[in-house]
């Protein structure tokens, strides 16, 4: 069983081609998807405690800190969730995204101190940020990604 493609109009073909090809070249759009999906995940992950995160759940409060928020004078909150007394890191998470790539972060001085590799004494490492080894944020990258391919090149005909 042998199959035909005839195509009639060549031309026109190939100007819808080179279209997605040039589409598919200024990603800007797809960065900007990206940086979307880069918030969900940080909400998410500061939702479930650092559940997302490879190396599983944050480290829970200290005592100390835990008295401390019951006590003070100026009440913000009672919470008890982990990086979250006031709700001002949380929400200060960003993007912004060019021709070359996306940023994710923010910019509260006091997160490096949370989030950062470096060795530490006292303050336990609660990353609020992916990594490129945590799968859950490279699998909502990869099906970002498959379905702006899938959306440009589906009005090609």
């Amino acid at each position: 069983m042998d199959i035909k493609i005839k195509i009639e109009d060549q031309n026109k073909v190939i100007a819808k081609l080179t279209a997605v090809a040039v589409d598919l070249k200024n990603l800007r759009a797809l960065y900007a998807r990206w940086g979307i999906q880069g918030l969900k995940w940080v909400d998410e992950n500061f939702k479930k405690q650092g559940a997302l995160l490879q190396e599983g759940n944050w480290k829970e409060l200290a005592p100390s800190t835990l008295r401390a928020r019951r006590t003070r004078k100026r009440k913000r909150t009672n919470s008890t969730k982990i990086l979250i007394d006031n709700g001002e890191l949380r929400k200060s998470f960003g993007t912004r995204f060019s021709d070359k790539g996306v940023y994710l972060g923010t910019e509260k001085e006091y997160a490096i101190y949370h989030d950062s590799d470096a060795p530490r004494k006292k303050l336990p490492q609660r990353r609020m940020l992916p990594r490129q080894k945590d799968e859950s944020i490279l699998k909502r990258l990869i099906k970002t990604t498959n379905n702006y391919i899938k959306e440009k090149g589906k009005n090609i005909f």
